[in-house]
């Protein structure tokens, strides 16, 4: 098996302990009940949903097996979708938190809304530092530390061969 491979399902298997159980008091918002219906989930529609609905949906997507994200459709959003991903990575899912950091890496490294990104800085890797040091999963602990370097050095200004 290939080690991307390993790590995607140790992300998939750490998402499902951490969303099962009686402790999960995650009520599934009318949007995601709607959009993830069979008839409702429609990709035309994606490009309608705010930044706020699109990370209502990916929580709700991260649920599913296979999980269904919406990374790409939150860094390509015509708002700028940081203070969104900020205030969610201030929760304790650490699954969600991992995606959101990747977000913010994916975000650095597509130079959209780079002079924000910039002003942001200090939130960003404050926040970011703050929900790795809370992740319980050593797993995604080590995995989400090589996306929070890779935001380091977008703001060292050290270019990445892609």
């Amino acid at each position: 098996m290939k080690k991307t491979n390993l790590a995607y399902l140790l992300i998939v298997f750490s998402g499902m302990i951490l969303s099962c159980g009686p402790t999960d008091s995650f009520v599934e918002p009318a949007l995601c009940k709607e959009f993830f219906t069979k008839d409702g989930m429609r990709g035309d529609l994606i490009s309608n949903f705010s930044v706020e609905e699109l990370l209502t949906l990916e929580k709700c997507g991260l649920r599913y097996h296979p999980p269904t994200t919406f990374d790409i459709e939150i860094i390509r959003h015509r708002d700028y979708p940081v203070p969104y991903l900020l205030k969610q990575l201030k929760g304790d899912n650490e699954v969600l938190n991992f995606h959101i950091i990747t977000m913010l890496r994916d975000l650095a490294d597509s130079g959209r809304f780079t002079e924000q990104l910039k002003a942001d800085k200090l939130e960003i890797m404050t926040t970011s530092n703050d929900a790795m040091s809370r992740m319980k999963s050593e797993s995604l602990k080590d995995q989400v530390l090589g996306h929070y370097q890779r935001l380091e050095m977008f703001y060292e200004g050290i270019p990445i061969a892609k």
